[in-house]
């Protein structure tokens, strides 16, 4: 009796982690809905690395870091470029290619592997470049370079960022506010 009260013991700690478990997945995915719907407005830039998927054909299907220049270099169809474009229209822009003499009706999907860093510099301990990190906020990225310096301004920051159809520009923000891959976030330093 002794050993079938520990069996049971035992399957209801497991059954209890299949459940923590369970609902854990649920909780995730909203925001992994949230990351998808990122994805179909995010315009990519040079340092992202993405997956190009052509179904049925495995030596067309690859990872790429997105080069200096803004292109990938795709076999068949070589340099394309993908800076400055969203995940869908780079999505019709292989397809096109590919259906120019390659393939017929070819089934492509884009999609972002990672993110470029942000950078952050100014009045924080650790200046420099941090991996992008999904729904963080300008104080979550302070935090990842060591926090303020005790000169910092702490309510808001100056962030350069790129930009859909116009020239990047300087902005000042919320310490709240949402950081995008590529950002260049500036703490200054307060006058007093």
């Amino acid at each position: 009796m002794i050993l079938h009260d520990g069996f049971l013991q035992l399957l209801n700690k497991a059954l209890l982690t299949i459940v923590v478990a369970a609902g854990f997945l649920c909780l995730l995915s909203p925001a992994s809905h949230a990351t998808e719907l990122f994805d179909q407005s995010y315009i990519l830039g040079v340092d992202d690395v993405i997956k190009i998927s052509v179904y049925g054909e495995k030596d067309l299907s690859n990872t790429y870091r997105i080069a200096k220049d803004g292109t990938v270099s795709i076999p068949l169809i070589g340099d394309v470029m993908v800076k400055g474009r969203s995940v869908p229209q780079a999505q019709e822009d292989i397809t096109a290619l590919l259906m120019d003499g390659y393939l017929i009706d070819p089934s492509v999907s884009v999609e972002v592997v990672q993110y470029r860093p942000f950078y952050i510099m100014g009045e924080v301990e650790k200046p420099g470049s941090y991996p992008y990190v999904s729904d963080i906020n300008m104080l979550g990225a302070v935090a990842q370079a060591g926090g303020f310096t005790y000169r910092a301004k702490r309510n808001e920051v100056r962030v350069l960022r790129a930009a859909k159809d116009t020239a990047s520009a300087y902005q000042m923000l919320d310490i709240q506010n949402r950081v995008m891959p590529g950002d260049i976030i500036v703490v200054k330093e307060r006058l007093f």
